[in-house]
């Protein structure tokens, strides 16, 4: 079988399988029928090949729109000269995603050919654009490593703000892996392909996410080992990423239909040279910009990321975040209704917000829903504001609450506050959704902290305690009556006897 893609003028972006071929020659050059695809008509286009992969089916893809808003450098695949276009006569380009190694070629290396082709990465440079160029067809690359001038601290912002967009605007993206042999299976546990260093550094998840056109991947002979979509299945064991998102040929839609918390997952455990890297990669795969600044730090970095975040989202999965309690445990909790007999003998307080992309390691299967999907369960009432923002005292949002400790004078006042989101549990038919909640602090009138971890126990001799982490899966709305539940209560299991109320506070963010 055969994975192509389609080359034109008109740069619109559309997926189309054989039976939306009218006709092709032998030069590969297609029509498309009249209705094939919305917006194509009567066109024709040249299909290039792009890689042998085994598919069900001939998949062919047409080049994605310009995203690209600023100016671009792009080193042309014969001469190896760079030259600079404006977003209105950006020509079609192939891009190269790979890991940077000792003596890269870079952006003052290459204005000198004779300095450039002495260094180790030259190769590198040469071979890439000799695949796109005369296997592939483009006459222009873009290679980050020698088409950005990380001298100045202003182009290098501004690229990594348009990086994603770079990627997503390009006809074909080629991955390089330098560690992978020839002559390997992917789907062998053993394979250099599993253990490519690629999977596991920062930049390398938004270029793979970010592509519209053909991905291909090679070897580091520059064998052609699969395609995105045709390798979608093994991508999936190794990114967590879902194989639906990364099998079509244009995930964007895709990425932002997925909540916060799944894709801060997806970066979870991945390095970078540079700690502010690791928040400046997912500027794109969270559709918000920010200058960057060198030197602040990574959890600062990944702070205002989820500040630029919190003003165009309400997805709640942001802070559904760390260690979580299972909902058999969760129901174990004592109730505030007969709280008068216990004690907090340990309290952790932590942050609203999270300090890397590591504490969301555990947030792959969190989905969000609507607030209406959160207060109906739960038996709350409406939630009339669905926005939420930084302010001075905390993140101002409205959220049902219900205690979980009795107000009494010295002891401390404990809610859980639930959120619009739930992670699903089990497998088959074992599986269910388990609504996810924070435990929350009083300190002031309508002023809350987080709590990484607390534990409760008894005040009356009884040495039966009960711990809560950052997270808790919700007990049950509507509380359990009859014979089941004195049978329940005789056992130990979580009475709902208070209710859910909706409230407007303040919930600190924590440390910066």
């Amino acid at each position: 079988m055969f994975i192509g893609s389609l080359r034109s003028s008109s740069a619109k972006v559309a997926t189309i399988t054989p039976r939306d071929i009218r006709k092709m020659d032998d030069a590969r050059r297609v029509e498309l029928g009249c209705s094939a695809v919305p917006g194509f008509s009567q066109h024709e286009f040249t299909l290039l090949p792009l890689a042998e992969a085994q598919t069900h089916d001939e998949i062919y893809f047409v080049e994605c729109p310009s995203t690209v808003n600023g100016p671009m450098r792009l080193l042309n695949t014969t001469t190896f000269e760079l030259h600079t276009f404006t977003a209105d006569d950006l020509p079609s380009y192939a891009i190269l995603s790979h890991c940077w190694r000792d003596g890269e070629v870079l952006f003052t290396d290459i204005q000198d050919l004779n300095v450039a082709t002495t260094k180790p990465g030259w190769r590198k440079v040469e071979r890439a654009c000799w695949h796109a160029k005369y296997r592939y067809g483009f006459d222009w690359l873009w290679d980050d490593t020698c088409c950005i001038d990380k001298s100045s601290s202003a182009e290098l912002s501004e690229a990594l703000n348009s990086m994603f967009a770079w990627y997503q605007g390009s006809g074909l993206c080629l991955v390089y892996l330098d560690d992978v042999r020839d002559g390997e299976e992917p789907v062998w546990l053993a394979s250099t392909f599993r253990k490519s260093r690629w999977f596991t550094r920062g930049w390398t998840l938004p270029e793979l996410l970010a592509p519209s056109s053909s991905m291909v991947f090679l070897t580091r002979s520059w064998t052609p080992i699969g395609t995105r979509q045709s390798l979608a299945p093994i991508l999936e064991e190794l990114t967590k990423i879902d194989a639906t998102v990364l099998a079509t040929s244009d995930p964007r839609t895709m990425i932002y239909g997925t909540s916060l918390a799944t894709r801060m997952s997806w970066a979870a455990g991945r390095k970078t040279s540079r700690p502010e890297d690791r928040a400046y990669s997912l500027m794109g795969i969270f559709n918000v910009s920010m200058p960057t600044i060198y030197g602040e730090g990574g959890s600062r970095a990944f702070r205002r990321l989820q500040l630029e975040i919190i003003r165009q989202s309400n997805d709640h999965s942001l802070f559904a975040w760390g260690s979580r309690t299972k909902q058999s445990e969760s129901q174990a909790l004592p109730e505030a209704a007969g709280a008068k007999n216990h004690s907090v003998s340990e309290m952790f307080t932590g942050s609203l917000l999270a300090a890397s992309p590591d504490d969301f390691n555990e947030g792959t299967d969190t989905w969000a829903t609507p607030l209406s999907a959160l207060t109906e369960t739960l038996g709350a009432p409406p939630i009339r504001e669905s926005h939420f923002e930084e302010t001075n005292a905390g993140i101002r949002i409205q959220l049902p609450l219900r205690r979980l400790s009795s107000e009494s004078r010295n002891g401390p006042h404990l809610y859980y506050a639930g959120l619009a989101c739930y992670m699903v549990s089990g497998l088959g038919w074992e599986n269910r959704a388990d609504w996810l909640g924070l435990v929350l602090l009083k300190v002031d009138k309508d002023t809350y902290v987080c709590l990484r971890s607390c534990v409760i126990g008894e005040a009356m001799g009884n040495d039966h305690a009960w711990r809560t982490e950052r997270m808790v899966a919700l007990p049950p709305a509507q509380p359990v009556t009859g014979l089941k539940g004195r049978l329940g209560r005789w056992l130990g299991w979580f009475e709902t006897s208070e209710k859910w109320e909706v409230s407007t506070i303040y919930i600190r963010m924590g440390d910066s």
